[in-house]
């Protein structure tokens, strides 16, 4: 289960405020564990698309970005003004177990057994009447 709250309160999916930082949270990842072998730990993805299919919003990628999301993670959040008002967006939380991990010639090899919670959901206000028409 996905659940959004703003200002400390827990807010429904079609009334979100884009002035305010959006905070995104699911149930712990109880299966999710550190890498034995100590190349990657069992990961978990937050990413908003538009209407556009645009990437609005990434968690972020290991190997690219150093502050992305594990298993220990239990929320995320979007930044004030990172969404634009009257818009419905697509997005998913996933949960990513990586059971076999290892390096060859320097080069990071995993396994992934994933599962995905998708959903949509919408920002309150008014935009561009043509956009995503």
């Amino acid at each position: 289960m996905i659940i959004f709250e703003q200002d400390e309160q827990q807010i429904s999916f079609d009334n979100v405020d884009a002035d305010r930082d959006l905070v995104i949270t699911w149930p712990p990842f109880t299966e999710g564990r550190a890498d034995e072998n100590g190349i990657l730990d069992d990961l978990i993805f937050v990413a908003i698309d538009s209407c556009t299919v645009e990437d609005m919003v990434h968690s972020g990628r290991p190997f690219e970005k150093d502050d992305y999301l594990t298993f220990r993670a239990g929320d995320y959040v979007v930044p004030a003004g990172t969404l634009a008002r009257g818009q419905t967006y697509s997005m998913y939380v996933e949960h990513a177990l990586l059971p076999h991990t290892q390096k060859d010639y320097g080069m990071p090899a995993f396994a992934t057994f994933a599962a995905s919670t998708y959903m949509d959901f919408q920002t309150a206000g008014e935009t561009e009447p043509d956009y995503c028409r």
